[in-house]
């Protein structure tokens, strides 16, 4: 059984578009400094010290005050700076996979055109259309649309048109433009002569 789409409030289905299932890795959590590891580790030692206590039917002892991570020793450091260091690397390491799947994905995958009835439309890359679950404005939308215009369409389609002679797709835009400025002048001489 497929998934079903699970609406909210006011919400309805306005188009729907068939994509390649093929996703871009995801990146892990930015890297966090030494410090808040650090702080992340005693605020666990804590917790685990209060439901020691708990199990045994004591009273947790009070809670001491944290020295600040800068006060710390080099060698008491040291761990959380490792740490630091590694979750970095990997974090770049990710980083790198990504932008070489983002450069294999992006032809293969093609684009989506989204379209208003007020005849607006907006060109995305499949690979950047995320899974979004309702009332989540902090993920971004798509596509802002004024009242009353409403999205009626969603369709795939390449992400690079046909190319002329081996141009790149910016290149061939380039030549479009300058062929319709030629025709253009080509239109202006001739209503010049038949003026004359």
């Amino acid at each position: 059984m497929g998934k079903r789409v699970k609406l909210q409030g006011d919400g309805h289905v306005v188009a729907v578009c068939v994509v390649p299932s093929d996703e871009l890795p995801q990146l892990p959590p930015k890297p966090r400094e030494a410090a808040v590891l650090y702080k992340e580790s005693c605020a666990k030692a804590r917790a685990e010290a209060v439901q020691e206590a708990a199990a045994r039917g004591q009273d947790p002892e009070p809670e001491k005050a944290e020295a600040p991570f800068e006060s710390l020793s080099a060698k008491k450091q040291k761990p959380y700076l490792d740490q630091q260091q590694r979750d970095q690397q990997h974090f770049e390491a990710a980083q790198k996979e990504h932008l070489e799947a983002e450069k294999a994905l992006r032809p293969k995958l093609g684009e989506v055109l989204l379209c208003t009835s007020g005849g607006s439309v907006l060109r995305l890359p499949v690979m950047r259309v995320r899974v979004m679950k309702p009332m989540k404005r902090s993920q971004g939308r798509l596509m802002k649309v004024q009242s009353p215009d409403t999205l009626v369409s969603a369709s795939l389609m390449s992400s690079v048109d046909d190319e002329k002679d081996g141009a790149t797709v910016g290149e061939e835009q380039e030549q479009d433009a300058v062929q319709e400025v030629e025709e253009d002048e080509g239109e202006e001489e001739e209503e010049e002569e038949d003026d004359e």
